[in-house]
């Protein structure tokens, strides 16, 4: 008889997903496991709001990347940055800078290894065993920068089976992608895993209408593996290693915002409009693009105390980061900047977990982080310099130090209360100069500059939960996290640190598993109150130049609900749902970065101005966003039959604190068909497409001071495909 395993497609629900490794007809309960408290728990139980997806329910879904996650997590806004790296945002509470130094307000982990920038690429392993959300400050057990919350891509261990999986895909814009897996015991207590994944898109979206060429494609190689060895019975140790080389276009901004104007730094003055070209082209006289390559190790030492056990991880980065910008958006060569980076990070953290059944449950732990990241240097260069070269130095380094500890108490056997303590201290400082390179090639090297700020915060978690029966929870939790303090580096000014963001968050939930658990329905409802959030500026620094700076708004908050659910409605049928309402405001934020329209030359957009955005809304917080599915199995006689197909619908946002772009709403639609021959039951066949109907929408937006204007970046076209997957 057919058996199912999969997380209902493509989204799954608040505080837990509903998987149904089942018979159809008998329907029970469902064993999703998760390690949102440094514990293996059923998501259920867990008395915190979270997402997870397993690797199956992202096939269904069609999410390729890490920015297709939004379309199946209503509170999750997941965008591309300029710097090649994912921007969330959850519950309204992000940054959308990927300037380096900066790190992100939504912190990624991938098998507890904490990543200061995350590529998109990051997203489609094929060796990953499931995805977990984890919404609102995870200050406690995380720490590190997750201020609005944690996503937690783990993959899976090999074990004593061997697995041997392959595919092959090709979609329009002469798409391939190829992915292998194998992993197995190799020896007694050793088993190994390889995975590898290709995707080249040899065709653009769009042109660059001054060259010819293409623009908007993507292409990347991925290489993990993970050694897991159990030398005794109590110690079991994993070793991971990977390999990431990418080159894309995506994620840039370029193109003018609909509705606003570019111009020119230096005569002859030309107004231009984005509706003169094609919405997926660009203007620029050299060809922008983000890529690189990063390679990473890390080791996990598992080893049973008796009483709990003792976890250490360890885990060494490094990348170097390729960024090009045509940065006049003009057919003239203007301004081009040139931005190579090297970024090094290392972490090691020690933890001690009860078993189960202790008499109450409880983790202490240490964390160490060091992060380095420079210029090596970023080059400006073009008319607007008269020939030179501005070769600009800036590195910043940070070194943070925590202890945390959480422990939970069973006050009977239905009701838990949960505490929990953490504190971190951070030492940030900046080093950096400004040279100019003269057309004769005289260089005179500039003011060298250094700043240095120590932060320290004390951040905590208080839950209490309560069973009223064996499928229905209630929770109310209060818990605070940070994100740390950063300087400017795109040039290295005097300009005064930002300041750490303190988030506040306050959330009642509940949990239920209802009708015989074929209708799983989870929501809650919370408060943010956020406390000096870091906000992003682009400035005009003269002669051609921009900078990408920080500031602090004084105070903002976000009120909100979250429902999602599934429900299985027949043996062949299964739909789902949720839905995210958000009111998120600066409450005070005199001062905040404005700007107006240019309607005269050199156009674009006006000096930068203080104003006051109280009362403005937040950016990048959709008031409502939801998404509905289904899936539909059918067994034939010649094999089974899978049809899948979600709709993502968001109600537009405002990019920018004086709240003058607009993203207008949207709606998305994706679907999927697959065929299991019954024949060669090893085999799957499978067409997918994305964005049917074509809907246009951005994906980045940057207001600017001066003749750039306002560039942006669209997100994906219709896109379609197949492939064929092997399995043993």
């Amino acid at each position: 008889m057919k058996r199912w395993l999969t997380l209902s497609v493509p989204a799954v629900l608040l505080g837990g997903a509903s998987a149904f490794a089942q018979e159809v007809q008998e329907f029970p309960s469902s064993e999703i496991v998760v390690t949102a408290q440094k514990r293996a728990e059923n998501i259920q139980d867990v008395p915190l709001a979270i997402t997870a997806l397993s690797a199956s329910a992202m096939t269904q879904a069609n999410v390729s990347d890490g920015t297709d996650l939004q379309r199946v997590v209503p509170s999750l806004n997941m965008t591309r940055g300029s710097g090649g790296t994912i921007i969330p945002f959850l519950r309204g509470v992000g940054n959308p800078s990927t300037g380096q130094g900066n790190e992100a307000s939504v912190a990624t982990y991938i098998d507890g290894v904490y990543y200061q920038r995350a590529a998109p690429i990051y997203f489609q392993f094929n060796n990953i065993e499931r995805v977990e959300v984890l919404k609102g400050p995870q200050g406690t057990l995380f720490g590190r920068n997750a201020v609005g919350g944690v996503i937690h891509i783990v993959t899976r261990d090999p074990g004593d089976e061997t697995v041997l999986q392959a595919e092959m895909g090709y979609g329009n814009f002469k798409t391939m992608d190829g992915r292998f897996y194998l992993g197995g015991r190799i020896a007694e207590g050793i088993a190994m895993d390889l995975g590898v994944l290709y995707h080249y898109q040899n065709d653009g979206w769009g042109k660059n209408v001054v060259t010819g060429r293409d623009y908007g494609f993507d292409r990347a190689l991925s290489i993990r593996s993970k050694l897991v060895l159990e030398p005794t019975d109590n110690t079991s140790i994993k070793l991971i290693g990977d390999y990431l080389r990418s080159n894309s276009t995506i994620g840039i901004p370029a193109l003018g915002y609909a509705g606003t104007t570019q111009g020119s730094q230096v005569p002859p003055f030309r107004e231009y409009r984005p509706e003169d070209v094609g919405f997926y082209d660009i203007r620029a006289n050299r060809e922008p693009r983000v890529g690189g390559h990063s390679w990473g190790i890390s080791g996990e030492l598992r080893h049973d105390l008796g009483f709990a056990d003792l976890v250490s991880i360890s885990a060494y980065r490094r990348s170097r980061d390729e960024l090009k910008i045509d940065n006049d958006y003009t057919e003239r060569d203007i301004v081009f900047l040139d931005l190579p980076t090297v970024r090094k990070q290392f972490s090691q953290e020690f933890q001690l977990v009860s078993h189960p059944g202790s008499t109450f449950d409880w983790v202490v732990g240490l964390y160490h982080l060091d992060l380095d990241s420079k210029h090596v240097p970023a080059i400006f260069s073009g008319l607007a310099f008269g020939g030179a070269q501005r070769l600009i130095y800036g590195g910043q380094k940070v070194e943070s130090n925590a202890g945390f500890g959480q422990a939970t108490f069973h006050l009977g056997p239905n009701t838990n209360i949960t505490g929990g303590l953490r504190y971190t201290e951070d030492k940030v400082s900046v080093d950096g100069r400004t040279d100019v390179l003269s057309p004769t090639n005289v260089l005179t090297t500039g003011t060298r500059i250094r700043l240095n700020s120590k932060f320290s915060k004390l951040t905590w978690k208080a839950t209490l939960d309560h069973h009223l029966g064996e499928d229905v929870m209630v929770y109310a939790s209060y818990s605070r996290g940070f994100k740390a303090g950063t300087y400017r580096m795109t040039p290295v000014t005097t300009d005064p640190v930002a300041r750490p963001e303190v988030l506040d968050t306050y959330e009642i939930g509940a949990k239920t598993a209802l009708f015989d658990r074929r209708l799983i329905l989870n929501g809650s409802i919370f408060y943010n109150y956020i406390k000096d959030p870091q906000v992003t500026r682009f400035l005009n620094v003269g002669a051609g130049g921009s900078a990408v700076s920080y500031v602090n708004a004084g105070s903002a908050d976000v009120k909100g609900i979250e429902v999602e659910g599934t429900a299985i409605v027949s043996r062949e049928l299964r739909l789902n749902f949720g839905a995210t309402v958000l009111e998120a405001k600066y409450r005070d934020f005199r001062g905040a970065p404005f700007v107006d329209p240019n309607p005269n030359p050199p156009y674009g957009n006006g000096s930068t101005y203080q104003g006051d955005a109280s009362g403005n809304y937040s950016t990048r917080a959709p008031k409502l966003t939801f998404n509905a599915g289904f899936e539909y199995r059918v067994d034939t006689d010649v094999g089974e039959f899978g049809l899948t197909s979600n709709v993502y619908y968001n109600d537009g946002f405002y990019w920018d604190p004086d709240n003058f772009t607009r993203q207008k709403s949207f709606t998305l639609v994706d679907a999927g068909l697959e065929f299991k021959p019954a024949a060669l039951d090893h085999l799957r066949v499978r067409v997918w497409g994305k964005n049917l109907t074509d809907k246009k929408y951005y994906i980045q937006e940057v207001e600017v001071a001066g003749p750039n204007g306002n560039p942006s970046s669209p997100g994906a076209p219709r896109t379609f495909g197949g492939s064929i997957a092997l399995e043993f």
